[in-house]
């Protein structure tokens, strides 16, 4: 059930994995990963700009990830603009959209002033309330970065800039009140995601930090019912209006559940290419590098055709099951499990009760079954 892209979205890593902060959940992070920590050069970036035309999409979305890409220096991306402005003139049916996605802690009034004078798109990772924040977004010395993550939001929106949030729900986060958490993130961001912390060891380990898959369904079923009962079209959960979408006959858009890993590619800050943001460090995915081939190359690759098949795959309790054309077997990523891929995805469960929690509020309202 997967779908040929429309547009192409490029996770770019400027400074690899390195970070101004230690959040003890963060994937780049973990043992199996091996990163060139070197910063990425303008060379680099200059090859990638000119990959770009040589790909199917007019439409890329350029995502500036990390690691923390504020990293890089407000240079870096200068250069980037002119490069985009070069690049546009020449192929003026290519559109670029550009997002930076940081911890927020180093965002200053002259990045503020960058990213809104070229309108670019902002997300900041904030948690939640400063408990649940600060216990695993820390920085080199163990302190906790929510005071540091707020002020830079608070730079960024009196530049007027509409700053997304992403909140990272982890084992600490359902043991506070579910109503407190909903008034807190909305009193922040009347747009946001909640994403479950399920990072697995390659050993099978789980670490303390990863919510259990039933915890987190119970956590989510309650957000879900406080947003649906306040009703309130101001307030964007991602995570709920895409399944919400799905139940009502629409394909979800965000990469977990829309069956389109081909519409996303990364690189990593040494011109390394890997499939997916998730899968950058680790080696057996590593497609190529652009200083080596084309971005174009590379996506054409049988390492890569090969990856895709093991992206599409869906088993046959999946193409029996009545949801798939809303979760297409989940996050590729979530299937990768002990070195190697699971069949099916190891929370099929939980989406599935998820999927069925929010039909059954859509019949009570609606008095429909």
């Amino acid at each position: 059930m997967r779908h040929l892209p429309i547009s192409k979205t490029i996770i770019v890593k400027p400074v690899s994995s390195n970070c101004n902060l230690r959040c003890e959940y963060c994937y780049n992070g973990v043992d199996f990963r091996s990163h060139d920590k070197k910063p990425m050069s303008l060379d680099v970036i200059r090859i990638l700009h000119e990959s770009i035309p040589g790909l199917e999409e007019k439409f890329i979305r350029i995502i500036w990830h990390g690691g923390e890409p504020i990293l890089r220096g407000i240079e870096f991306y200068e250069e980037v603009v002119n490069l985009q402005q070069k690049l546009i003139s020449s192929f003026p049916s290519i559109r670029i959209e550009n997002s930076v996605m940081t911890n927020g802690t180093l965002i200053t009034n002259k990045w503020a002033n960058f990213i809104s004078k070229n309108k670019w798109k902002l997300g900041v990772s904030l948690d939640g309330p400063h408990a649940i924040h600060d216990l695993y977004r820390v920085d080199v010395n163990g302190n906790g970065s929510y005071e540091m993550a707020l002020r830079g939001r608070r730079i960024a929106e009196k530049a007027g800039i509409s700053v997304g949030m992403i909140a990272v729900v982890t084992s600490e986060t359902i043991k506070h009140p579910v109503d407190e958490y909903y008034r807190f993130l909305t009193s922040i961001a009347t747009g946001f995601d909640i994403s479950p912390c399920w990072e697995t060891e390659q050993d099978g380990s789980t670490p303390e930090y990863v919510v259990n898959p039933d915890d987190f369904l119970r956590f989510a079923q309650a957000l879900f019912d406080i947003w649906w009962e306040n009703d309130d079209p101001k307030v964007n959960i991602r995570l709920f209006k895409n399944l919400l979408h799905g139940v009502l006959g629409g394909r979800p858009s965000n990469c977990a559940f829309s069956g389109d890993c081909a519409s996303f590619i990364a690189i990593d800050s040494d011109g390394s290419v890997y499939p997916c943001g998730k899968f950058a460090g680790i080696q057996k995915f590593r497609l190529g590098n652009i200083k080596e081939n084309s971005l174009s190359e590379i996506l054409q690759s049988q390492q890569y055709s090969e990856y895709l098949s093991i992206a599409g795959h869906l088993s046959s309790e999946c193409i029996n099951c009545r949801w798939i054309k809303v979760c297409n077997n989940g996050c590729t990523y979530d299937r990768y499990t002990g070195g190697d891929f699971k069949d099916i995805s190891p929370f099929c469960t939980t989406w599935k009760s998820m999927l069925e929690h929010i039909e059954k509020k859509v019949q009570e309202t609606t008095g429909t079954q």
